[in-house]
């Protein structure tokens, strides 16, 4: 419903979205009957070249900068969202939701949605990275390669940079010293240290396939 959208590519991006079209199918091989002929620069993507875009790991800072992707893709899907009507976003929200585990009832999303969109809410062009430098472990889960947030942590960095609540100096401390004992990972976050004031790169879990299930931070 909310159909193409202009996102910018890098060559790399665009080339190796040209190279693995069927990442933007149910299948992740399904031939494409055109190929895509994408380019560096701002193109129009489709919906199923959207899906290749933010599904995909392999091109530059692994899972860091994938999840990237899938926030300028939400940016992206938020802005072309405003210019329709309140009617026709709750519409799109309504048939969204079944793919949604919250502890929000249905009417309260509909609720917040409508006071978002009804108003006069603008999306600056900053986005916040969970975890936090230092606010996490790697580990190997069920075979899957991931970081685990530390939670006390996360929550502190992101009421920090929402409410700018302050960040007792203990907490500090130990976000320093787990960012020190991280720093041999072979990848690592793109942006700012453990202040916690990252615009770009991230995730809170990074797994092993390009079409993975992973939990991303936003």
């Amino acid at each position: 419903k909310i159909g193409d959208l202009d996102i910018e590519l890098t060559e790399d991006e665009a080339n190796y979205m040209n190279a693995n079209e069927g990442l933007g199918s149910a299948e992740d091989n399904a031939s494409v009957s055109k190929a895509w002929g994408l380019t560096a620069g701002v193109n129009s993507l489709t919906p199923e070249q959207a899906l290749t875009y933010s599904r995909m790991r392999y091109v530059g800072n692994s899972d860091w900068e994938r999840t990237e992707r899938q926030r300028k893709l939400l940016t992206a899907v938020f802005k072309k969202a405003k210019k329709s009507s309140v009617t026709k976003i709750l519409s799109m929200v309504s048939d969204l939701i079944p793919y949604f585990e919250t502890d929000l009832s249905n009417k309260e999303i509909l609720k917040y949605v409508k006071t978002v969109f009804s108003g006069d809410i603008k999306l600056n062009s900053k986005s916040y990275r969970i975890p936090v430098d230092g606010g996490y472990t790697s580990q190997t889960i069920s075979g899957m390669s991931v970081l685990v947030p530390d939670l006390e942590i996360n929550s502190a960095y992101l009421q920090h940079y929402l409410y700018n609540k302050k960040i007792s100096e203990s907490l500090k401390e130990a976000a320093k010293k787990a960012e020190v004992s991280t720093s041999s990972d072979t990848t690592t976050p793109s942006g700012s240290g453990s202040s916690g004031n990252t615009t770009d790169g991230g995730s809170t879990y990074s797994y092993n396939t390009d079409s993975g299930n992973a939990y991303s931070g936003g």
